[in-house]
């Protein structure tokens, strides 16, 4: 999770900070992605204490779940092939298929509600 990380200037200079095209989700794993390609090593610290207020940025779960989305997308589109980015898609919109019932057998109604709203903004990201 990048809500708090640690970075040396001279991996900054190198490999650059995060890409602006990622909005809020997926951003500091793609940016490890290059810092890693770029030779460079991460490691944890355990005993560093940062509190993250999980969901203050974003107060919807159905845009949560659609920037998430947009990141995949983003990342396949920037690194992977046409094949690889149809795959995903075909996931995205399956896994998003069954996430409503499932949720709704489990009685998670703010969940099914969120995966109905992303539902049709899915389709048209996936296909415009």
């Amino acid at each position: 999770m990048g809500s708090f990380v640690m970075i040396k200037r001279e991996v900054y200079e190198k490999v650059g900070g995060f890409d602006e095209n990622f909005f809020m989700y997926g951003e500091e794993i793609e940016w490890q992605y290059r810092i890693s390609k770029a030779g460079f090593s991460a490691y944890y610290w355990p005993d560093a204490k940062c509190i993250h207020l999980v969901g203050q940025s974003t107060k919807s779960l159905a845009n949560m779940f659609l920037g998430e989305i947009r990141g995949y997308l983003y990342w396949f589109k920037k690194y992977n092939s046409s094949f690889e980015q149809l795959l995903l898609k075909l996931t995205l919109l399956l896994g998003c298929a069954i996430r409503i019932p499932a949720w709704a057998v489990w009685g998670k109604w703010d969940l099914v509600k969120a995966y109905i709203q992303v539902l049709p903004e899915l389709v048209e990201e996936i296909w415009t």
